[in-house]
């Protein structure tokens, strides 16, 4: 089902296991693999669309279910209502302290960043699902549910599934070729650089 993914980061894990050279042979082939499978220099795939789409899409979809997680929490804790804007922005907080830095390595062709996002999107998946089942289910059999909590577990999941698609998409795996292409590139002028120093 996720075979451009897998695909991405079978690339990925190749690319980083052959980064361990210093031969400038290797490095030029690797660099001209890259530049293969991106098919051309310039296009969508240099701008980083899908993995930008799949980060706002992902932050949106993450933020649906917090008012209802932190609600839980406050009344299980017994805690004042009007500290729940506080839980909300904390744990928003924390999630683009993780992706932000997960989004700048991916770019800089780092295969260890490109799969903590993913875990990242697959666990906003699991916490979207659960509050989507939650929600549905409630409105079946007749629970407090409001329309706006329905339709936004139902927005919440489409970002969700949209996200996904876009790390699973042709021009993802364009973009990290590009990603890779320009890590090697980066490899290669570190070296002519020690080089030309001695």
């Amino acid at each position: 089902m996720l075979m451009q993914l897998k695909r991405t980061l079978e690339l990925s894990k190749m690319v980083n296991e052959k980064m361990s050279t210093d031969d400038a042979d290797e490095l030029e082939q690797l660099k001209d693999n890259m530049k293969d499978l991106m098919v051309s220099p310039i296009g969508w795939h240099t701008m980083g669309i899908p993995l930008l789409i799949s980060f706002v899409l992902s932050l949106l979809a993450f933020t649906v279910p917090q008012t209802s997680i932190w609600e839980t929490v406050f009344s299980l804790m017994a805690w004042p209502d009007k500290a729940l804007s506080g839980g909300v922005i904390v744990t928003g907080f924390i999630y683009c302290l993780v992706m932000f830095p997960s989004l700048t390595l991916i770019a800089r062709g780092n295969h260890t960043a490109l799969k903590t996002y993913i875990n990242l999107i697959y666990f906003t998946l699991a916490v979207v699902a659960i509050y989507f089942l939650k929600t549905l289910i409630s409105a079946l059999f007749g629970g407090s549910v409001t329309t706006f909590t329905l339709i936004s577990s139902c927005i919440g999941m489409v970002f969700v599934l949209v996200a996904l698609s876009c790390l699973n998409s042709h021009l993802f795996f364009k973009s990290n070729a590009f990603y890779l292409h320009n890590r090697v590139w980066r490899k290669q002028l570190k070296l002519r650089n020690k080089t030309h120093s001695k």
